[in-house]
């Protein structure tokens, strides 16, 4: 066994809140490393689109009360108190130290997820502006990159070009030139300015350095192995903090874990509970284990990494002249809910059948749609994916999906009522501000809804997947990790997702808490 060295702190994983923690060890004087499994820095946090649910920011007119009333308000009122009090105490100071640290954060008017629910804003959401990755020096092909079916785009400027609804809109020229020039956006650009802060403050960085256990002694943590290139090596520390990001990739665990289905998942295929594991074979508690940051995606053709790339709905199935239907051919939720919410629908569990009649669902729309919005990546009147199916006739399009043409054809006819109505009276879509900020503000008299009628008509099977598991090693206020009897094991923290810090939301979700989380419990882990 090869000995690596000895340092104040290791990171193992580097991803948002790994990068945070090792910045705010190193400001406190600590020798610190930074171990990343796979060749590229990152982890699921530069897959991420770019939203952080970081309230009481200096941008925000939010208040504390505000903030608590909705995060109790998402968890039914389960959130632990001790770790909600802890993550609004670091939300602000994790903006205020990071900026202090070159990162540029901007305001997003986008409404909380559940804008119905008490405390619920619309100013309280931030991202980054983009970065270049050539700031990075020899670094800058080790920083991950947005999935590869995801433009160089920032939220801010989305919002700016009229959103998703406008995409013919958008300097496509320009996001072009913006690919080849390694500009990073969304969480690629938070990663890049964490690596940038890093490298000019001495964090040592390291890749393909994936951790293999836990050293314990008596007194708590002595160091941590991991597989080298060669051999295994020892690292001595008496402080580790685990970022390793959640299990969402390691079917075993997904099975014995997660409330229901999990069929694909929209982080880089490195997320396979390996700090789950080394915490608990040192006695760590868990929590949370049977929730993940839930989405609706399409499994695809392409490969990354050796594993299936699977993409994210939200177009095909929030603007308006879209629906989701079931094998029967019933709609069964409102489409243009959060796609955790929507998720909760393809969980729903029939216990006369014993099965579940949501899975597989399909997005179902239509040539008007084709000719205003993006559909899998491809612009309006772009040829579309081989996998997405096409037919002359409703009853052709049901008969290829396996579904039920009658009760397709009926539920297509109460819809377009509907959508002419502008009031979907079975499920709301379109009443809540969320549901209006994505759909199409020419839209009349409802941005959510439009009929599905035109010839030809199209179709994708839709499946539950995730942007990462939310359970993990349970923490206390201050991100130690705690044992099985609840007492803090020496010298050992844990951030994002190998923690379970996302009870303070419970079962519930709101867009960009993950990595809030993240980077919250990470600045806490760091600061000790």
């Amino acid at each position: 066994m090869a000995e690596g060295g000895v340092y104040d702190v290791v990171v193992a994983g580097s991803g948002a809140g790994g990068l945070v923690a090792a910045l705010q060890a190193r400001e406190r004087g600590a020798s610190v490393v930074v171990l990343e499994k796979s060749d590229k820095l990152g982890g699921g946090s530069a897959f991420a689109p770019g939203l952080f649910w970081l309230p009481l920011n200096r941008y925000s007119a939010d208040t504390r009360q505000e903030a608590d009333a909705y995060l109790q308000g998402l968890s039914m009122r389960r959130s632990p108190d001790a770790l909600r009090a802890a993550f609004l105490e670091s939300a602000a100071d994790v903006v205020a130290f990071l900026e202090s640290k070159g990162t540029a954060f901007a305001l997003l008017s986008h409404p909380d997820y559940h804008s119905e629910l008490e405390g619920a804003r619309s100013d309280r959401t931030l991202t980054v502006e983009n970065v270049d990755a050539r700031s990075l020096g020899r670094w800058k092909g080790r920083v991950r990159n947005l999935p590869p079916y995801h433009p160089p785009v920032a939220l801010t400027e989305i919002e700016q070009w009229g959103g998703l609804a406008n995409v013919r809109k958008w300097p496509l020229l320009r996001l072009a030139v913006r690919s080849a020039a390694r500009v990073r956006a969304g969480g690629a650009a938070l990663v890049a300015s964490l690596v940038r802060a890093c490298l000019d403050c001495g964090v040592e960085l390291r890749t393909e350095a994936p951790l293999r256990r836990i050293v314990m002694s008596d007194d708590g943590v002595r160091g941590v192995e991991i597989v080298g290139q060669d051999e295994v090596e020892s690292i001595e520390t008496r402080r580790l903090i685990l970022a390793t990001g959640g299990f969402e990739w390691d079917e075993q665990m997904c099975g014995a874990f997660l409330r229901g289905p999990h069929e694909l998942a929209f982080t880089p295929p490195v997320n396979t509970g390996d700090g789950h594991k080394a915490g608990m074979e040192v006695g760590a508690g868990l929590d949370l284990m049977t929730e993940a940051v839930w989405g609706v995606g399409v499994k695809t053709p392409q490969q990354l990494e050796g594993k299936p790339l699977s993409r994210f709905v939200i177009a095909e199935r929030v603007l308006p002249g879209s629906i989701m239907v079931n094998s029967a051919g019933h709609r069964f939720c409102n489409e243009s809910a959060s796609y955790h919410d929507v998720v909760a629908e393809l969980h729903r569990y029939d216990a006369g059948t014993l099965e579940y009649p949501n899975i597989p669902a399909f997005v179902v729309f239509d040539a008007a749609f084709r000719k205003r919005y993006p559909v899998f990546g491809r612009m309006p009147r772009m040829p579309l994916p081989r996998w997405v199916v096409r037919a002359k006739s409703i009853e052709a399009l049901a008969e290829a999906l396996g579904v039920a043409g009658k009760e397709l054809a009926g539920t297509l006819d109460r819809f377009n009522w509907f959508a002419r109505q502008g009031q979907d009276e079975d499920f709301g879509r379109g009443e809540t501000i969320y549901d209006r900020h994505w759909g199409d503000p020419a839209g009349r008299p409802n941005p959510c809804l439009a009929p599905v009628e035109e010839p030809p008509f199209y179709a994708a099977t839709v499946l539950p997947g995730s942007f990462g598991t939310k359970g993990g090693l349970r923490i206390d206020d201050s991100a130690r990790v705690l044992s099985v009897r609840g007492e803090p094991i020496d010298g050992l923290y844990a951030c994002g997702n190998v923690s379970a810090a996302q009870s303070i939301v419970g079962a519930g979700y709101q867009g960009g808490v993950t990595i809030a989380c993240s980077m919250a419990f990470g600045n806490r882990a760091g600061a000790v």
